[in-house]
């Protein structure tokens, strides 16, 4: 059996503290007492050595490894390795999707309005109605970004409250710009069957587009409908006579 056991080959030193006993007496050789000189201030007069009783020579220790983890003996484990730094961010964020809600606050607002009579109307004849409505953009701001919203009409709506109704893809024209006499119908022309009163409330309804800084054009699924207005109207009956002159001069001809 081969034993092996540390021993100071000098033979020296100060073992003031014993630190255990290894290997035995064996062979006729005295066991090693190992002392702790560390401890105590000093250090062995020469390296600790490895004694092999099977071969009867001293070899030097082997320098055990170093521990893994972070201390003096092994200072490499206490770098922490620099990653590579990551590739610069770009800073132009994904735009948003707006919606119809979103650019309800960019109204286009009223539009203006006519009619042909002006202000009043004959029961059963047609009264030919105009909208002063045309595509607008409105600038401002949406979730931080400067922001432009178009708005064009598409369809406009006249609603009598007698219930009269007319919805057209048109603004209207007069009757000169349509090359029409008087009293004619129209896309945009409505009746009124019943003498009074009337209002006629006209609605508007516009697609919508956006654009940020220095993007296109964006489409916005729908329409926005807008309140563009009313008009009021005095609708009466009127007949038809022949007169002999002018009844304002003689009110008392025929026919007047």
């Amino acid at each position: 059996m081969s034993l092996l056991a540390l021993a100071s080959t000098s033979g020296g030193g100060d073992w003031s503290e014993l630190a255990g006993w290894i290997g035995s007496e064996a062979g006729g050789r005295e066991a090693v007492n190992i002392a702790a000189e560390i401890e105590s201030g000093g250090e062995p007069a020469e390296p600790l050595r490895l004694w092999d009783e099977a071969s009867d020579t001293p070899s030097p220790a082997t320098t055990p490894p170093p521990p893994m983890n972070c201390s003096p003996m092994n200072p490499a484990i206490c770098a922490v390795p620099q990653s590579e730094e990551p590739p610069p961010s770009d800073p132009a964020q994904p735009e948003p999707t707006l919606t119809l809600r979103d650019v309800a606050s960019f109204s286009p607002g009223p539009s203006g309005l006519a009619s042909e009579p002006s202000g009043w109307a004959i029961v059963g004849r047609p009264v030919n109605l105009i909208a002063e409505a045309g595509p607008v953009t409105r600038a401002g701001a949406l979730l931080g970004r400067p922001v432009e919203v178009a708005f064009t009409p598409v369809s406009f709506e006249w609603t009598a409250s007698s219930g009269e109704r007319v919805v057209a893809g048109s603004a209207g024209h007069s009757w000169n710009e349509l090359g029409l006499p008087a009293l004619s119908s129209t896309d945009t022309s409505l009746r009124f069957e019943q003498p009074g009163r009337a209002t006629v409330r006209l609605s508007v309804q516009y697609s919508a587009e956006y654009r940020f800084a220095g993007s296109g054009w964006r489409g916005i699924p729908g329409t926005l409908s807008v309140e563009a207005g009313e008009l009021e109207f005095l609708v009466g009956t009127f007949r038809t006579v022949l007169t002999d002159g002018d009844c304002r001069a003689n009110p008392d001809g025929p026919g007047c």
